[in-house]
């Protein structure tokens, strides 16, 4: 009966569908892919209540499985429940960390700061990268919604990570001494710029940097590298130890404008920056 469900389904005849899997589940209940299957029916129905108490059902009979976690958080994000949705992906990502799943869960999390979510997005990808710690893109994204939110200390901590997954990398340590100018903290911000500088980091990044800074003396003005020292300390002139609430907002902004520019250069699958509303 089930089969026969998918097979109306694949037709377009929801209805017939629909009579084939509930005939299924009159025939053993306990059956979590039926449920699944009317769920799924009852969404493109338009039918949501319906959905969503299939969708649960299908969740009690098979409790280890991420799918109906992940149509049900679809169904949330349609109602306008998006922590409700962001709760589900959470738990599908914890019980299938694959990559079909994480796709998913990503997919998601970008939507939702599209529509100016900025507080649910980040509780999505803050999920996802205790699953996946690996994954130096999403910290990234995440990096990018904590610059948003206006959150330096998450941000900065974000920079950590990714520089941690990619320690070679002089855009990396850029990044990083980004997050950390915006923080305020001028010793991280010095020290990650010297390291990028260390690691061949490419004079077009330093150039973004000392735009941050106000600083066209602090340009690489000479073919060759400026010493990491050199950079340190033309980082610790602007940067007060005690940072006025003006200087962090400049800095945060600096980092917005030109977010596609940098992370393109850390990166190479980060969309462009969403715009709240």
């Amino acid at each position: 009966w089930c089969l026969l469900g998918k097979a109306n389904v694949m037709v377009g005849d929801l209805a017939a569908a629909a009579a084939g899997v509930v005939r299924a589940i009159e025939l053993q209940e306990a059956f979590p892919e039926a449920h699944i299957d009317l769920g799924n029916i009852r969404f493109n129905q338009g039918r949501y209540d319906e959905a969503e108490a299939a969708y649960r059902r299908g969740m009690q009979l098979a409790p280890q499985h991420a799918v109906p976690y992940l149509n049900l958080s679809r169904l949330f994000v349609i109602r306008g429940r998006y922590m409700e949705a962001v709760k589900c992906c959470g738990a599908a990502l914890r019980l299938s960390p694959s990559d079909p799943v994480a796709a998913i869960v990503q997919d998601l999390g970008l939507a939702l700061s599209y529509r100016g979510l900025l507080r649910e997005a980040k509780v999505l990808f803050d999920a996802y990268c205790k699953v996946r710690a690996g994954d130096a893109d999403v910290w990234c994204v995440l990096a990018r919604l904590n610059t948003q939110a206006a959150e330096a200390e998450e941000a900065a901590r974000c920079g950590q990570w990714i520089v941690k997954l990619r320690p070679t990398d002089a855009r990396s340590h850029f990044f990083a001494a980004l997050l950390h100018l915006w923080r305020g903290d001028a010793d991280a911000a010095a020290a990650a710029c010297a390291a990028a500088v260390s690691r061949g980091l490419p004079a077009a990044l330093l150039d973004h940097l000392s735009a941050a800074l106000g600083m066209p003396e602090a340009r690489c003005e000479s073919p060759g590298r400026p010493s990491g020292a050199a950079v340190s300390d033309a980082l610790r002139v602007p940067i007060p130890h005690q940072p006025t609430p003006q200087h962090r907002e400049r800095a945060r902004q600096f980092l917005l404008e030109r977010w596609d520019a940098i992370a393109a250069a850390v990166i190479t699958s980060v969309p462009p920056l969403p715009r709240a509303g």
